[in-house]
C-alpha cells in the first residue's frame, strides 16, 4: 500500500457506485498524522490530531478512540491507496469539505 505523503492533489475524492471516497493516508499525512498498514490483518492503524483509529477492510467497522463505529460504506483499496468515506474524517472530528 502507498503511504506516502504528496501534493494536495492526492486528496481528491472519486466516486465509486455513487458514494464519495477520499484517500486516507493522504489526508491523515497532510494533517501532519501517522498511518500504518498492517497487509496480513488487512488493517490501517492511524493517529492524527490526538485521535487514534484502526480501519478493518473486511468490515464496516472500525475503532476510534478504542470504541467501535460504522461507516454508511465498505473502505476499499485501489491503486495502493486506502479509501475511505468522509463520515470517516467526522468519526475523528476532522472538517472535510
Amino acid at each position: 500500500m502507498n503511504n506516502t505523503a504528496g501534493s494536495s492533489a492526492n486528496v481528491q475524492a472519486i466516486e465509486r457506485n455513487g458514494v464519495n471516497y477520499v484517500p486516507l493516508a493522504s489526508i491523515v499525512q497532510q494533517l501532519g498524522g501517522t498511518i500504518s498498514w498492517d497487509n496480513d490483518a488487512k488493517k490501517a492503524n492511524l493517529s492524527v490530531r490526538g485521535r487514534t483509529a484502526e480501519v478493518d477492510l473486511i468490515d464496516q467497522f472500525v475503532t476510534v478512540d478504542g470504541q467501535e463505529r460504522t461507516l454508511n460504506s465498505t473502505p476499499f483499496v485501489e491503486e495502493g491507496r486506502l479509501y475511505v468515506t468522509p463520515d470517516f474524517l467526522d468519526e475523528l472530528g476532522l472538517t472535510h469539505t
